[in-house]
């Protein structure tokens, strides 16, 4: 699988290499005659935007046999970099100039820069997620901290009535409840520390007895812990998509509408 895939991944790139150049050198030929490349760079554009929006759609017809994801993914990426060149042959290689003209082009870096920050958390967080273990879907995560806080809930019920039940109510209600009550969007090294003590100090005083009880809710808590990593990675993962698509919705739309407007007062 490592073999097979760097070939097609420098393939690829030499292909997208290849379609740059070639439309480098193609401009380049005209403004030597001293005709304009807006017009063929521009339809090209909107082709290109078209089809990267494309992709947002096939990801919810997956049913369809339209090819496989990570083929329309590569597709994606690859015409977005064609796209950041082929921008700069319809300016002319230079800034643009008027406000929408700058709308429109600072939206496309927007984009763009989101596609680049969404390529590398894509190939990035999944390890860590797959280190972190206890594989659980993003939508479930909720549900799961508040069966836990029941877990610990009934754990300390059922030895209020011994004793040393009254410390570990004490520690449940200071320490665990504010913690198990929803999940934290964040990774908690710290707090992994600090339960671990607080779990040892509250085993102390709670005696032998209740060891059993202690262990179970240390057993929760770090449970809970990762499903706080999960919520984190996973939540980027899915909060990136919320920035880069509706950005890309607007730059498509001013396209669009850059489009129409050329038409319209093209001689």
């Amino acid at each position: 699988m490592i073999v097979a895939f760097w070939p097609r991944r420098l393939l690829a790139l030499s292909l997208a290499a290849v379609a740059v150049a070639g439309a480098v050198a193609f401009a380049r030929m005209r403004a030597a005659q001293l005709e304009d490349n807006a017009f063929w760079s521009g339809w090209t554009l909107l082709a290109i935007f078209v089809v990267l929006a494309v992709y947002n759609l096939r990801k919810r017809v997956s049913n369809l046999p339209l090819g496989t994801s990570a083929t329309w993914l590569q597709w994606h990426i690859y015409l977005g970099l064609i796209a950041i060149a082929l921008i700069h042959v319809h300016i002319g290689w230079h800034l643009p100039s008027g406000s929408f003209s700058w709308l429109l082009y600072g939206l496309f870096w927007a984009v763009s820069l989101t596609g680049v920050l969404g390529l590398i958390l894509t190939r990035t967080l999944p390890h860590l997620l797959t280190a972190v273990g206890n594989e659980v879907i993003f939508e479930r995560i909720g549900e799961r901290v508040v069966d836990l806080h029941d877990e610990a809930a009934g754990i300390v019920q059922g030895v209020l009535g011994r004793p040393e039940g009254q410390v570990l109510a004490g520690f449940f209600i200071d320490r665990l409840d504010p913690f198990l009550r929803r999940p934290r969007w964040a990774w908690q090294e710290s707090r992994e520390r600090w339960l671990t003590s607080q779990c040892a100090n509250v085993a102390r005083l709670a005696g032998p007895d209740l060891a059993d009880a202690v262990a179970d809710l240390e057993e929760i808590a770090h449970e809970k812990l990762l499903l706080d990593r999960h919520y984190f990675l996973q939540g980027i993962l899915k909060g990136w998509l919320f920035v880069h698509i509706p950005l890309a919705t607007m730059a498509l739309t001013a396209a669009v509408y850059h489009t129409g407007m050329v038409l319209w007062f093209r001689p």
